[in-house]
């Protein structure tokens, strides 16, 4: 029994034992607990600072990305406004020096211009002298009759010359509407020959393919097959109708008659070949306008050649008549130049007052021949004008608008240059060459000084184009 106490109390002071050490271990496992759920926390809170840093990286990356980028075009922007800036020195060095050529060019062009002036001012000036003495010999009786019917006669020959030109434009313009008549029905022809190969693309490629020999051999041994055919319909047509009339009465030996006749049955089947020549009949109509409509295309493609080459006919005589005119007009000319010195006189007031077209005069004698000077002015200019466009086509090309605004705001001399001045005198000089010529025109009444009139202004307003443009 003591025994048995002794082992309780053992037992006991090691259930106690057991008990300390359980609620030890289990505050252990609490604390242990505890420390795992925080390290479990700032694992969590580490991996979210990470992925936070590295969401900054990456920002800062693509920043970095941004302004390198950004950094490049602005260097891009750099080189080209560089290389702006030197083709803009290189074009303004190239503009100065096209401003002094020209202006050196106005300059040259403006003494020219000048010393025709003067030139036309002298001969103006011997033209207006010769006039009066031609005026006072006129007044005093010294011309005679023979001057008007040459005028006369130049006059019919001016008129018979228009007569011919106005009739070769109407032949001309008849010309034209035949030709467009020809456009149109050519159109008509080509859209029934697309019908047709519409029509031949419908057949079989075997057809499309052989010859045309071997199709009209075809032709003809299909039109004698068709001939045979409808011999032989209208053989059984004659026999199918004497079938149809058979109708006999039998008297039979009772007494009772019976009468014989075709069934209707047998009539419908007979009326079928009826049927079958419709059909080929519509065949043969058709043929028939295939052939018509190729005979009429062929017809139409031979009247087209007929007035096609009527129409080659009528423009080659269309052209010998504009150079017999033309021929005609030379000699005029000729013949108005090769007048002799005398042959000029100033016509009377009764002349004057009638409307009869101006008849070309002379001035052999006194005047001078302006054309010469004015054509060789004129092929000058224009020779330095295209040579000049040649140079700018072969070169750089400016802006001439603004050459212009720039000459006209640089100082040319310590002085601006005002071009709109030397416009204005070119222009007043040559509103002063117009009223001359226009009185020196109202005072002879003269064909040829017209003609130089208006080939003056012609050179003169190109002058200013030119100047302006």
């Amino acid at each position: 029994m003591d025994e048995y106490l002794q082992h309780m109390k053992t037992l006991r002071s090691h259930m106690n034992d057991v008990e300390d050490q359980a609620a030890k271990i289990s505050v252990e496992e609490q604390m242990q607990i505890t420390t795992i759920q925080t390290l479990t926390k700032e694992i969590d809170s580490a991996k979210s600072e990470i992925k936070r840093l590295k969401e900054d990286s990456d920002a800062m990356k693509n920043a970095k990305g941004d302004i390198c980028s950004k950094i490049l075009e602005r260097q891009r922007k750099i080189a080209l406004l560089e290389n702006d800036s030197s083709t803009l020195s290189q074009t303004l060095e190239l503009i100065q020096q096209e401003k002094v050529n020209l202006s050196t060019k106005l300059v040259d062009k403006r003494t020219s211009y000048e010393k025709t002036e003067e030139e036309l001012g002298t001969k103006l000036k011997e033209q207006q002298d010769w006039l009066n003495k031609y005026k006072s010999n006129s007044k005093s009786g010294q011309h005679s009759s023979v001057h008007v019917t040459c005028c006369e006669s130049r006059d019919d020959a001016y008129r018979n010359m228009v007569k011919k030109i106005d009739a070769a434009k109407a032949k001309f313009d008849n010309l034209t509407q035949m030709r467009s008549e020809l456009a149109s029905e050519r159109h008509k022809v080509k859209q029934s020959l697309e019908e047709l190969k519409c029509r031949m693309d419908s057949y079989e490629p075997k057809l499309r393919d052989m010859p045309n020999e071997a199709l009209e051999e075809e032709v003809q041994a299909l039109m004698s097959d068709k001939s045979g055919e409808t011999e032989y319909q209208e053989s059984m047509q004659s026999q199918i109708d004497t079938i149809k009339e058979i109708s006999h009465m039998v008297k039979c030996g009772c007494g009772e008659e019976y009468k014989v006749e075709v069934d209707r049955c047998v009539i419908g089947w007979l009326d079928k070949p009826v049927t079958i020549k419709a059909e080929i009949k519509r065949l043969k109509e058709d043929s028939d306008v295939l052939k018509n409509t190729k005979e009429y295309i062929c017809l139409k493609i031979l009247e087209r050649q007929r007035k096609i080459a009527l129409l080659e006919n009528d423009s080659s005589t269309l052209s010998q008549t504009l150079e017999l005119i033309q021929q005609e007009r030379v000699n005029l000319s000729t013949s108005v130049e090769k007048r002799p010195p005398n042959s000029n006189f100033a016509p009377n007031q009764d002349y004057q007052q009638q409307p009869q077209p101006q008849t070309p005069k002379s001035t052999a004698s006194k005047g001078y021949d302006w054309t010469p000077l004015v054509e060789k002015r004129m092929q000058e200019d224009f020779g330095e004008v295209m040579q000049s466009n040649q140079e700018l086509i072969e070169g750089e090309k400016y802006d001439w608008s603004a050459q212009v605004t720039q000459a006209n705001r640089e100082p040319k001399g310590g002085e601006k240059y005002d071009w709109r001045a030397h416009l204005e005198e070119a222009k007043q000089g040559l509103e002063e060459l117009k009223t001359a010529l226009e009185e020196l025109e109202c005072s002879m009444g003269n064909y040829e000084v017209r003609c130089y009139r208006y080939t003056l202004i012609l050179a003169c307003h190109v002058f200013l184009h030119l100047l302006i443009s």
